[in-house]
């Protein structure tokens, strides 16, 4: 959601502000900006791939579904997760993507750990 902040979600969740930077910081490794445009990309993703309406949309309107609050960081967001502009993304990506390469979104301290 455009606006939406880390003070929104401390208030929501009803954990400080800063003990909740801190969380997302230590466990994500990633400021709260980087880590609400993760959950942006996925969503993008999904929609990509469940809804057959997808190509019609302008990059602006997919930005402002996803929550983005300008085009730049619509864009800036798109390439640090894929190397590319969102137009060379999206143009090619519906039938690269396979049900199963979602970016999931797991605290750092469990990546590489073995279960």
């Amino acid at each position: 959601m455009p606006g939406y902040s880390i003070r929104d979600l401390s208030i929501g969740v009803n954990i400080p502000v800063y003990q909740l930077s801190a969380f997302i910081n230590q466990e994500y490794g990633k400021n709260f900006s980087e880590w609400v445009n993760d959950f942006r990309f996925s969503f993008l993703q999904k929609m990509m791939k469940e809804n057959p309406e997808f190509k019609l949309y302008t990059f602006e309107a997919l930005g402002k579904l996803a929550g983005f609050n300008s085009r730049t960081s619509f864009i800036s967001a798109i390439k640090k997760r894929t190397g590319k502009t969102p137009s060379e993304y999206f143009v090619f990506a519906k039938d690269e993507i396979k049900s199963d390469d979602t970016v999931y979104i797991s605290p750092r301290a469990n990546i590489g750990k073995s279960t």
